[in-house]
């Protein structure tokens, strides 16, 4: 009886071993690794099996450096998650569960299970920067590009982000265990001022178009003046006489009316000339360049009892 019953105990354990191992080593790897990845791929599955985590999170690594894909971050997940490296198997998991085209089902079950025993241990922090090229960097470590989600343990963190022709960024944060945050760090240009990514040009342009509108505006006002003086002297010299008795200052008189009206007419457009070039200049700054949307002026039409622009802006 007792040979039976040993014989039983070996025969059950010999097929629950089988029965748990099989499917992992029968697991296909990524179809785009090549010969060596697919190996140590299959290898970090036995090791899986046998329950040899820090040899499946070894071998699984090996496949990552080169190719990250799900399936490669749902198995390293899973192994460090065994090991209590929490940071790392956050960041692994959480890439699978992002990607997960949920084709099977055991893997995904798999990965949610290890999610909830390592998401209470970590902090998530997703960072960006508007800043082109921007990389951020964590706890003065490796360098990655923007935006970036942040898998780290509890306490003290520093992210620096830094890019090329730009001041770099530093903010101490602390980190709460199972939280998550947002960090949005832009950069100033390096030099004395910031740059507004704007050619200046333009601003040439609309700075000589006002000057020659508003020199042309008081020129036009102060002729159309005299002019309408001019005017003014030869109806006195008229008097009470009418123009078929002097016809000759009858025709000087109205052709400085004449010029005082043209000249008003030459004042006016001078400055609405300058007028627009300076709405021109205002709309021009208005409108945030990709580089510099934290700050930018609005022009919204205000209508009442008259009609006009409203000035207002962010900072």
């Amino acid at each position: 009886m007792r040979l039976r019953l040993q014989w039983f105990v070996a025969a059950a354990t010999i097929l629950a071993t089988a029965a748990y191992a099989q499917p992992a080593t029968a697991q296909d790897a990524p179809s785009n690794l090549d010969a060596a990845r697919k190996a140590l791929f299959v290898e970090a599955i036995q090791a899986l099996a046998k329950k040899d985590w820090a040899t499946c999170r070894i071998k699984a690594l090996g496949v990552w450096t080169e190719e990250n894909h799900p399936q490669v971050g749902a198995l390293l997940g899973v192994c460090e998650a065994q090991l209590s490296m929490w940071a790392e198997a956050a960041e692994h998991l959480d890439y699978h569960r992002k990607l997960d085209d949920g084709k099977n089902p055991s893997r995904t079950k798999d990965v949610e299970e290890a999610w909830v025993r390592v998401r209470p241990h970590v902090a998530i922090i997703e960072v960006q920067s508007a800043t082109p090229k921007a990389m951020i960097l964590v706890n003065d470590g490796a360098a990655a590009p923007s935006p970036k989600t942040l898998y780290v343990v509890p306490g003290n963190v520093t992210v620096e982000v830094r890019a090329e022709g730009y001041k770099s960024a530093r903010r101490q944060m602390v980190a709460q265990a199972g939280q998550s945050a947002q960090l949005v760090l832009n950069l100033e240009r390096d030099g004395a001022q910031p740059s507004t990514g704007r050619a200046l040009w333009p601003i040439g342009i609309f700075a000589t178009v006002g000057a020659v509108g508003l020199g042309m505006g008081i020129a036009g006002f102060v002729i159309s003046g005299q002019k309408g003086g001019d005017a003014g002297d030869v109806a006195n010299q008229i008097g009470d006489q009418t123009c078929w008795q002097k016809p000759d200052l009858c025709d000087e008189g109205q052709a400085a009316l004449d010029d005082e009206a043209a000249f008003k007419v030459v004042g006016g457009t001078g400055v609405a000339l300058a007028g627009a070039a300076l709405i021109a200049t205002i709309v021009y700054f208005a409108i945030p360049t990709g580089n510099d949307r934290r700050s930018a002026l609005y022009l919204t039409p205000a209508a009442g009892q008259g009609f006009g622009l409203s000035l207002g802006g962010t900072f």
